[in-house]
């Protein structure tokens, strides 16, 4: 059942976040630490195109860090690349160029199995219908982004802004986690209360 699932998910991504067709070529980039989740989208990939790449490059030093020369080549010749590294690759110079270059670029740093598992079976469509800013829809000629998107940036009109905004998700900060949600009050655009509790590892910190 748990690989029928899978099946599913590949399948999703690869219709309905890039409208895959099977003329287009596809690059899986990975590194020795993400193997496994990138051979999962290699062989989704191959159900709709026999032109599909895995390239496996050294795990970087920290995010960011350029790829081999040999990645950037790989990038000019793909239309569709998955970014499946255990770092990210998102502000290097290489995705830059190979996004102008036309490629259609999902970067998704860290991920393994359970987070596959969470987030990317969803209707992508639903999710267009709210916001196609974490919708994660790759069909644009050098669009580029995270599978999941999962961001979505929204600030209070200064001068203007009224009301209450709650924050009750984790940070990504490590060691933080949320006790209750924060709500801030927003008078005449600026942030005027702000009330919760934060845990910072063993220690409590209140606002």
């Amino acid at each position: 059942m748990q690989n029928e699932n899978l099946n599913k998910i590949g399948e999703n991504i690869f219709q309905n976040c890039f409208g895959i067709k099977n003329s287009e070529k596809v690059l899986v980039l990975t590194d020795a630490g993400k193997r496994e989740e990138a051979e999962f989208f290699f062989k989704a990939a191959k159900k709709f195109t026999n032109q599909v790449r895995l390239i496996e490059i050294p795990v970087l030093m920290q995010s960011g860090q350029e790829p081999p020369d040999e990645a950037l080549k790989s990038l000019f010749w793909a239309d569709v690349a998955l970014l499946v590294t255990s770092l990210s690759l998102s502000h290097t110079e290489a995705r830059k160029k190979a996004s102008l270059n036309g490629a259609r670029i999902a970067s998704l740093p860290g991920i393994n199995f359970d987070i596959i598992r969470r987030t990317l079976g969803f209707d992508y469509q639903k999710i267009i219908g709210s916001s196609r800013k974490i919708a994660g829809i790759f069909k644009t000629s050098g669009v580029f982004g995270n599978l999941l998107a999962g961001e979505a940036f929204i600030a209070p009109v200064e001068g203007t802004a009224e009301g209450i905004a709650i924050i009750d998700g984790n940070s990504f900060l490590s060691g933080v986690s949320l006790d209750e949600p924060i709500r801030i009050t927003f008078r005449w655009g600026r942030a005027w209360r702000i009330k919760g509790e934060i845990i910072i590892e063993n220690g409590r910190f209140l606002v």
